[in-house]
């Protein structure tokens, strides 16, 4: 039997492991006392920031977009939508902010050193020794950049080890929203780098998934993200051990608002072949077992609405793979089926999968070809569909005159029969041609030039050109029909388009 010294003993122990919890907690509390206890920013300061909230809610991205130097517009414009995507789409209450400056650099040290060792591990898109550098340089040399990278890390630090704070840290987030601006307006050598852009992403985004939707946009900001590394093909076998980290950063960041927001994943893990980090192992493990529970729970609770639409019977089911993960493209796919054939009771899915073309095709001809890649890569994907659908969009001016933009839908069944339509097509703004000539993609030219964000995800560039008399899903789901006219009339014979 113990004895009562010995039960004392470990409940001393107890009381001393319980003691260190409960004073660093309360050294966090200090901390955060410490670093919010300060004066709110000059005049001039909070002015700049309003300055900048109120621009930013109404700017139009085309008036940033330089005439004359498209060979240069898609860093402008990438920096335009990082900036827009920085608020959130309701803004009108963050001018009620009483906007901050930095602290103290001890009290910023001391933060800053917290962040290394609580989130960094857990979020890898800087290294210890970035922060410690921009943290110093942002007091010694006074750098607008580092002034952000500083402000945004001691604002994400606050959010962490202490939620309250949140009016507190949205306060400081702005002020170094309002450094970044002035980082580009300096035109700052450190910024011609574009992984400096997604290293803002990630700074930005971070803080957003942690504050919520109330002061930013993290669903835009995580898309830019993704994007961005994808484009820059960071998701395959990189070189460099900064290349990694901002990839597994957008990763983490993508699958955090995907799953808060029941919306797609960026970008399916099958298609990923970059190698974790050392320093952020765990998490990415984490996030990777959470990315495939995350995708079949989503498939049951497709599979559970279908079978409750159906009050419970077993009725036979046609499966539709959309070689995409477009939402627009998925639901124009699926009205299409469902109005085609309304005796049935289509369920449609999509999947990432290549076009073998270039990202904006430039012909029909590369755009048909775009959308019979896309077919293909879904059947090899998914063998196990009844349908297999592929939607291009594409641009064509061999006519001279206006650009013309239009989409090819192709379809395929199981038993080898195709279909293929093409949408209607319409002349584009030349505001927005030229920027698709100089190699920007339609979609975000029209987020460039409408002040959007993943427009192309949305109402698209017909929708917006229209002002959603018609939408892109409403686009798509005519051609979708028109390509379904073969498997609708089974005892004629077409051919294929040439």
């Amino acid at each position: 039997m113990s004895s009562v010294t010995d039960l004392d003993n470990r409940r001393g122990v107890a009381v001393t492991g319980n003691e260190g919890r409960l004073a660093r907690a309360s050294s966090a509390d200090h901390l955060i006392d410490d670093l919010f206890a300060q004066p709110t920013s000059t005049g001039a300061q909070s002015s700049k920031v309003k300055t900048l909230v109120d621009g930013l809610a109404q700017v139009s991205l085309a008036a940033m977009t330089p005439h004359g130097m498209v060979a240069r517009t898609q860093d402008t414009v990438l920096r335009s939508l990082i900036l827009s995507a920085s608020l959130p789409p309701a803004h009108s209450h963050i001018n009620q902010l009483s906007y901050l400056e930095l602290p103290r650099q001890q009290i910023a040290e001391r933060v800053c050193a917290r962040y290394c060792d609580d989130i960094l591990p857990a979020f890898p898109s800087l290294t210890a020794e970035q922060v410690h550098y921009h943290c110093q340089n942002a007091y010694k040399a006074n750098s607008a950049y580092s002034c952000f990278v500083t402000a945004t890390i001691l604002a994400t630090t606050a959010i962490v080890i202490s939620p309250g704070s949140i009016q507190n840290a949205a306060s400081l987030y702005f002020y170094g929203l309002s450094c970044l601006e002035t980082a580009m307006e300096e035109g700052s050598g450190c910024l011609d780098d574009i992984l400096l852009d997604l290293e803002v992403v990630m700074l930005l985004g971070h803080f957003g998934s942690l504050a919520g939707d109330t002061f930013s946009d993290p669903w835009a900001l995580s898309g830019l993200g993704i994007r961005i590394a994808v484009d820059l093909g960071l998701h395959k076998a990189v070189d460099t051990d900064r290349k990694r980290r901002l990839f597994w950063a957008a990763y983490i960041l993508d699958r955090k608002c995907a799953v808060a927001r029941n919306k797609p994943l960026g970008l399916p893990d099958e298609a990923i072949a970059t190698p974790s980090l050392a320093l952020a192992r765990n998490s990415v493990e984490l996030f990777r077992i959470m990315s495939e529970v995350y995708k079949h729970a989503m498939s049951e609770m497709e599979q559970h609405e279908t079978t409750n639409s159906q009050g419970g019977a077993a009725a036979s089911q046609t499966t539709v793979v959309v070689a995409s993960h477009n939402p627009v493209k998925i639901s124009a796919s699926l009205q299409g089926f469902s109005r085609m054939f309304p005796g049935a009771t289509p369920t449609a899915r999509g999947v990432s999968v290549p076009s073998g073309v270039a990202d904006q095709p430039f012909s029909d001809a590369e755009t048909l070809r775009g959308a019979r890649n896309r077919v293909d890569a879904a059947r090899a994907a998914a063998p196990d569909a009844d349908y297999w659908v592929g939607i291009e969009g594409g641009v064509d001016d061999a006519r001279g005159g206006a650009l013309q933009s239009f989409a090819w839908v192709v379809v395929a069944n199981k038993e080898g029969r195709t279909g293929e339509a093409r949408t209607a097509a319409y002349g584009l703004a030349e505001e927005t041609a030229r920027l698709v000539r100089g190699g920007m993609e339609l979609g975000h030219a029209d987020d460039a030039i409408f002040g959007r964000t993943n427009s192309k995800q949305r109402n698209g560039s017909v929708g917006l050109l229209t002002d959603d008399a018609v939408d892109r899903t409403a686009y798509y789901v005519q051609a979708v029909i028109l390509a379904l006219i073969p498997f609708k009339n089974t005892n004629l014979t077409f051919l294929a388009a040439p």
